[in-house]
């Protein structure tokens, strides 16, 4: 079964070029293109596509409101977001959105099948070169939350739990590697969620980090 994918970007030699790698791999399959945010959102509710690659910056609705309002109606779907700029802001936005990665034009001929790969296994991709920067900044930042890390008392399964998450694994090889069900791990992710105030598994990431409730290098 082949990957069913909309590309959504208002550059036509974006989606060509876009296009030309993903159909050269039988793999994937591009279902629509979209050139607004709102065409985006359109031909998302048409197509159901297992993943839409979402330009950040789009005419109309904005590819952050187009990326919210697509995974709410298709909570099924994954997008990767797809930027020419290298912006921590707009990344974070992306992935508040529900984004699960960001990836930048200048690499994304040779990143994308890399970049769908994981976003599809569940994990979240990053361009390399957003993420020293992301990290660096995270950890810069780890005080200066509104949450302390020593008023969050997570148990010892939560720990590992969020331990696996943030070093990228997906919820299968989690929960084989743990003894656990994908549901039981589900649960766990949920009720971490919660505690952290983290409204995406990728902002659970980006909270446990800053908070230091996890070592990202390790």
């Amino acid at each position: 079964m082949t990957i069913r994918i909309l590309i959504a970007d208002d550059h036509d030699i974006i989606r060509t070029g876009l296009r030309s790698v993903l159909e050269a791999d039988p793999a994937y399959t591009v279902v629509a293109e979209a050139g607004t945010g709102q065409e985006s959102i359109d031909q998302a509710r048409r197509h159901h596509p297992d993943l839409v690659i979402m330009d950040v910056s789009m005419p109309d609705v904005g590819g952050i409101e187009a990326t919210g309002t697509i995974l709410r109606d298709l909570p099924g779907t994954k997008v990767l977001a797809l930027s020419m700029h290298e912006n921590r802001e707009f990344l974070v936005k992306m992935l508040k959105a529900g984004a699960a990665g960001y990836l930048l034009k200048i690499g994304a001929a040779k990143e994308i099948t890399a970049a769908i790969r994981t976003v599809l296994s569940g994990r979240i991709y990053l361009s390399p070169s957003m993420i020293d920067g992301v990290v660096k900044e995270l950890i810069t930042n780890n005080n200066a939350g509104k949450t302390p890390a020593a008023a969050i008392s997570l148990s010892p399964r939560q720990a590992e739990v969020l331990g696996q998450i943030v070093q990228g694994r997906s919820m299968k090889e989690i929960a084989f590697g743990m003894g656990l069900s994908v549901k039981t791990l589900e649960k766990h992710r949920t009720q971490l969620m919660i505690k952290l105030g983290a409204k995406t598994p990728a902002e659970l990431t980006m909270i446990a980090i800053r908070l230091g409730l996890v070592d990202p290098w390790n």
